[in-house]
């Protein structure tokens, strides 16, 4: 079963294949729209290791609150350049 995340970037990948080029979901296409959702993997799989060592109660409350800033940060900027990426579409 999906995570949320996990469901959200496969909405994101599927109306991108739809949109921009169908060959996005068989891994070629553009290769600035497969780093886009490269690295949107990759923050989807940091945020979720990082939420299931905190429910195991691993990280330390000093850690994590430095890791979930910086997560914070990246997905907000990477966020900011999808946004401004799909503007230049239309």
């Amino acid at each position: 079963m999906r995570s949320t995340l996990q469901h959200l970037w496969a909405e994101f990948s599927e109306r991108l294949s739809d949109r921009v080029d169908p060959s996005i979901k068989y891994g070629s296409g553009n290769a600035q729209i497969r780093q886009v959702l490269s690295q949107t993997s990759e923050m989807v799989t940091e945020f979720e290791d990082l939420e299931k060592d905190f429910k195991a109660g691993i990280l330390q409350k000093r850690l994590r609150r430095e890791r979930m800033t910086q997560l914070k940060q990246r997905i907000t900027e990477h966020l900011n350049q999808l946004i401004f990426s799909i503007e230049k579409l239309n």
